[in-house]
């Protein structure tokens, strides 16, 4: 992963929680459980979903079906329009039920945003120890989580700080020195 994304600073406390999805908007990602968790919140929370899909049309009814307005489809971005997004969030969320190793997980890590997530593979090498992970993936378990972050700023503070140690340790630098060490070590 780039430099780019590295951000170690620390974020203003806003009076509404922003949090942040990015990804496809596709059945597997299950991005409706965090549409479903916004009303169940007491923290004052806005959600931005960045990304597009096949099922945007299908989130976008279901906002519209529970008559909440603290949700934000930006569409698909990329470079520093993406970068910019992850900055203005305070927490970084992800419903998944299936992952591989995302991307973008190591992008909100690495700007020190404290990540929820499912806790399936994928997700759960990532996050665990750095993160919060939501055992039964329910929008009752994202919002009780995420309500608690909402209330500890040191919590996130201390999360984000986790995030940002271990997102370093996939930088391309480290990725290199790494194989550089399996080959010296053959040899």
């Amino acid at each position: 992963m780039g430099n780019e994304y590295f951000n170690d600073g620390a974020r203003d406390h806003k009076d509404v929680l922003e949090l942040l999805y990015v990804g496809r908007l596709a059945m597997q990602k299950r991005v409706e459980r965090l549409i479903a968790m916004l009303p169940l919140m007491t923290t004052p929370s806005h959600l931005t979903i960045v990304g597009d899909g096949d099922e945007r049309a299908l989130l976008e009814q279901k906002v519209n079906e529970l008559h909440i307005t603290n949700v934000t489809f930006a569409g698909k971005k990329i470079g520093e329009a993406l970068i910019e997004y992850y900055r203005s969030a305070d927490v970084f969320v992800i419903a998944s039920d299936v992952e591989g190793m995302p991307l973008v997980v190591l992008e909100a890590m690495a700007e020190s945003l404290p990540v929820v997530a499912t806790n399936v593979l994928g997700l759960r090498e990532l996050v665990k120890d750095t993160g919060i992970l939501i055992d039964t993936p329910y929008e009752e378990g994202f919002a009780k989580e995420i309500d608690r972050l909402g209330s500890d700023t040191e919590l996130r503070a201390a999360l984000g700080r986790k995030s940002f140690g271990k997102a370093a340790q996939f930088t391309w630098k480290n990725a290199v020195d790494h194989m550089i060490t399996l080959y010296q070590y053959h040899d």
